[in-house]
């Protein structure tokens, strides 16, 4: 099982058409093989930053849906809102006590 960190700083005034674009995104998201679940949250301290965190059985479900044209098309309507890139990090779920690998992508 993973997990996988978005995390995105919109521009001022971008979050009301950022939500409806996270809505669908996680819609979409739904039906995927392999998705689990996920949540979006938005800094206390800064609200244009937010993050998604979703979970996956397994690294190749979230590879296959993070290419997936449903995905790039609403990462493309996303782009223009943010102000940097989005950061995507892909950790395995760590159990037992075992140190198993986790990486981070700028994109």
């Amino acid at each position: 099982m993973v997990r996988v960190i978005v995390e995105r700083q919109f521009k001022k005034h971008e979050e009301v058409d950022a939500v409806s674009l996270l809505i669908e995104m996680r819609s979409k998201a739904l039906r995927a093989h392999g998705y689990i679940g996920g949540e979006t949250l938005q800094s206390v301290e800064d609200p244009s930053v937010w993050v998604t965190v979703s979970t996956w059985a397994d690294e190749a479900s979230w590879r296959t849906w993070a290419s997936s044209k449903e995905r790039q098309e609403i990462v493309g309507k996303i782009a223009p809102l943010i102000a940097s890139r989005e950061r995507v990090s892909v950790f395995h779920v760590v159990s037992g006590g075992a140190t198993q690998s986790a990486h981070a992508v700028d994109r």
